[in-house]
């Protein structure tokens, strides 16, 4: 990956790890994929 991919895609790889993404069980309530279409 590009620094040019990262900038792309990081946006998104930030909303998808936020806290707030993961239920008390640590799983994922959107999949990383839903983020970056």
């Amino acid at each position: 990956m590009t620094d040019a991919d990262w900038q792309a895609v990081k946006p998104a790889c930030l909303v998808w790890l936020d806290p707030a993404n993961f239920d008390e069980n640590g799983h994922q309530r959107t999949k990383l994929a839903t983020e970056t279409r």
